[in-house]
């Protein structure tokens, strides 16, 4: 049998860094660069170490030591004055991930960002920026038409555009904060209707956003009185270390959904039967109200849509949004609740064009 020569490929490998090993060395840094934050937030070596030994690693405090000092030019860390030392990401520090972010996933975050642009206050998507970036910077690295996602992507909010409240990125941290490790904080709120800040003992048990709103859920902490506090009307939030307040079976998907969707009626849900025109039906069509709706078209071109609808604020708003689109024929009490708003509104244009014509003229 013909010998055969076997030649090795060599691979081309990028130098290692001074300091650096491969095997459990390697796999050592990897878990400590995992457990090292971002700023404001900071761990000592002691933390990192008793970490590592919980995870079968036999390393001394000298030794984390050393290897934070070797990490720390390469992957941007820093450390406080005082004993022991705290470290943390810098403020500026990369997103690094292992495996690196595929176009798939970039892609994803890409259509994310334009999404959540319109929903959530500008301090939240801040705390996330460096990920949006990190997707950014890898589909720019693609040399075809790939690298032009960005320009192939905007997200149009329903309606009229606003801006967000101003919320302070200190007081939002320390909420988080206390919504995460379930502790209690002090602060001082003011309502809509008050002129004056009010002191409060709270213990927050959830955020809902709702129309580039922030909502602190929470339990005031004397009586266990559930309320909604807006999170730009806080003046100053402190952690407290006192009992933390969470009422039995509490539920924030199930609290939102009562407090937070007006209900209009005593029933839930109700049956409507809608005139629409051609319009207005093409879009209920493409987006329906109702999985068993029915859109049946009439002898002018319009649709009898039916539907079981929620009975709540909301129907009520998207029906005025249709204008002249739509009449509602059933139910009778809707039928006429609109028919009064509507004749309402066009008193108060009567009135005020009545009272622009009776101006006495002048010479």
């Amino acid at each position: 049998m013909e010998n055969m020569k076997v030649e090795s490929v060599k691979k081309n490998r990028p130098n290692r860094r001074e300091g650096f090993s491969v095997g459990k060395t390697s796999d050592r840094y990897l878990e400590m660069l995992e457990l090292i934050p971002k700023e404001p937030d900071e761990v000592t070596a002691g933390e990192i170490m008793q970490v590592l030994e919980r995870r079968g690693y036999n390393i001394d405090i000298r030794s984390i030591q050393r290897d934070l000092h070797k990490l720390a030019p390469i992957f941007r860390l820093v450390s406080s004055n005082e004993k022991p030392k705290r470290w943390s990401y810098s403020e500026d520090a990369p997103v690094r991930m292992f495996p690196s972010m595929d176009e798939h996933t970039a892609l994803s975050f890409q259509l994310m960002q334009a999404f959540m642009l319109h929903l959530l206050p500008p301090q939240t998507l801040d705390s996330i920026n460096p990920w949006f970036k990190k997707a950014a910077v890898r589909l720019s690295q693609r040399k075809d038409v790939a690298a032009r996602w960005q320009e192939k992507i905007h997200v149009l909010p329903l309606g009229l555009p606003r801006q967000p409240p101003t919320v302070d990125p200190r007081i939002q941290d320390e909420v988080y904060e206390a919504l995460l490790y379930e502790r209690p904080m002090r602060i001082h709120y003011r309502g809509r209707s008050s002129e004056r800040f009010k002191e409060y003992l709270i213990s927050p048990l959830g955020l809902v956003v709702r129309d580039y709103i922030t909502y602190v859920v929470a339990a005031k902490n004397d009586d266990g009185e559930l309320r909604q506090f807006l999170l730009h009307r806080f003046k100053d939030a402190e952690i407290e270390d006192g009992e933390y307040y969470r009422p039995d079976l509490f539920n924030l998907k199930a609290y939102a959904k009562e407090e937070f969707v007006r209900q209009l009626g005593p029933s839930a849900t109700m049956d409507i039967k809608l005139w629409l025109d051609k319009d207005a039906a093409i879009s209920v069509a493409e987006c329906p109200v109702d999985k068993r709706q029915t859109l049946s078209e009439q002898a002018d071109g319009s649709f009898l849509l039916t539907a079981t609808v929620p009975n709540t604020q909301e129907l009520l708003r998207w029906i005025y949004s249709l204008g002249n689109q739509v009449e509602v024929l059933k139910p009778d009490f809707w039928r006429d609740k609109v028919k009064d708003e509507i004749s309402a509104a066009l008193e108060r244009y009567q009135a005020k064009e009545s009272k622009a014509n009776r101006k006495p003229k002048t010479n």
